[in-house]
């Protein structure tokens, strides 16, 4: 997790902490209001896909990043 995330007050989430969230979104960090910064893994996407960088919030989910190097 990069130093941007640490100073918005995320703490790091271990990838297995998937309570209440999306069964496709691999969680990276958590704000103090419980949304995750994740990656979103489809099951069946082609090997060339890279994983997008979503917010989990308790109502949705919105894009960050098209991938990880953005």
């Amino acid at each position: 997790m990069d130093n941007y995330h640490m100073a918005k007050g995320e703490k790091l989430a271990p990838p297995y902490a998937r309570r209440g969230i999306i069964p496709l979104a691999i969680p990276l960090s958590e704000d103090q209001s419980g949304a995750f910064t994740a990656l979103l893994k489809w099951p069946t996407s082609p090997k060339s896909m890279e994983m997008l960088i979503v917010r989990v919030q308790k109502y949705g989910v919105s894009r960050l990043a098209k991938t990880v190097s953005h």
